[in-house]
């Protein structure tokens, strides 16, 4: 593995780590905002792109299947440095955002969305892994609840933001918006994380998948928590594409008001992750896992998503669903 730099030495250790985790929260912020903000804003994408809302469902997906390479990207980072995955992930958010800013096609805006969520893809498992070598077993539900506020952040702040920017300045803002902050992202964490010595050439430079993953695949463990990632990704997808349309439609929202109504997942979803940090270690990570996998089970079945209620609980069941 190489061997990653140290920080600012005038620092000290815990000042360093702090200020990392800071950061690449606000990293992160800016990558799930824009791995999210067409979910509630599908129907303003379809007008201002002249398509139907199938067409930005597709968006979606495209983005959502980036997901899948993020499990070859762990074993990248492993050889190639977090440090240089973290900036090339945020590089594909910066290239992808000014794109779709400057070129307002469709087939655009779908590369835009796929470069955003391979960055996301290249930049979390780096992320995850940075974390894990510097952080104490016993605390890391902590940090990892911590650094998981930027999902929380991306509907509390980021999603409201955009609806203002659409709102008074067109669909196109929101990328010039996010592109500007990925690039000072980029700036921070190459200032922040300061490159160690040059790295000895090796002589398996080249990254072998298949070496990567052979130790993975012999281990149950690893492939269940794979499957179930898979899995809860895609339950949790079947109603993230169409809630951002179902809330327009059925309570007639405007941009403004959808992306402030917003905020209430994003206070939903940050209560769950200050459980996270404050409960995890505690409880324990597999008893805090099964614990909310069956709570979120159990509130997929929900009147609200089989419209057998004229919208009583809807809000209730909205609120609990991304607390879980």
């Amino acid at each position: 593995m190489p061997k990653e730099s140290g920080f600012n030495k005038t620092a000290t250790p815990v000042t360093q780590l702090t200020l990392l985790i800071v950061v690449t929260t606000f990293c992160r912020l800016v990558l799930n905002t824009a791995r999210r903000f067409a979910y509630p804003f599908a129907p303003a994408l379809s007008r201002g792109l002249g398509v139907p809302l199938t067409a930005i469902t597709s968006l979606i997906a495209v983005n959502q299947a980036t997901s899948i390479l993020g499990l070859f990207f762990g074993p990248v980072a492993d050889r190639l440095g977090y440090r240089l995955m973290m900036q090339a992930g945020m590089a594909l958010l910066v290239a992808g955002m000014f794109a779709g800013g400057f070129f307002p096609f469709y087939g655009v805006i779908l590369v835009a969305l796929f470069l955003a969520g391979l960055g996301k893809s290249m930049f979390d498992p780096a992320l995850q892994a940075f974390v894990g070598e510097r952080v104490p077993f016993h605390r890391r539900g902590m940090v990892i609840g911590f650094l998981e506020f930027s999902w929380a952040g991306s509907t509390l702040l980021g999603i409201p933001a955009i609806a203002l920017l659409i709102d008074r300045l067109g669909w196109r803002a929101p990328f010039f918006v996010m592109g500007g902050f990925g690039l000072l992202g980029i700036l921070v964490l190459r200032v922040l994380i300061v490159k160690g010595g040059q790295k000895e050439p090796q002589k398996h430079s080249v990254v072998l998948f298949k070496d990567a993953w052979r130790p993975l695949l012999r281990e149950r463990a690893a492939l269940g928590a794979l499957l179930y990632s898979f899995l809860v990704s895609v339950a949790n997808d079947n109603l993230f594409v169409i809630y951002g349309a179902w809330l327009e439609k059925r309570f007639s929202l405007s941009i403004v008001a959808l992306g402030l109504g917003t905020a209430v997942i994003g206070i939903a979803e940050l209560i769950g992750e200050s459980m996270t940090a404050t409960l995890a270690d505690r409880l324990g990570l597999k008893r805090s896992l099964l614990g909310g996998s069956g709570g979120l089970s159990h509130l997929l079945r929900h009147p609200a998503l089989s419209g057998s209620d004229s919208g009583h609980g809807s809000g209730g069941f909205i609120s609990d669903f991304f607390i879980i």
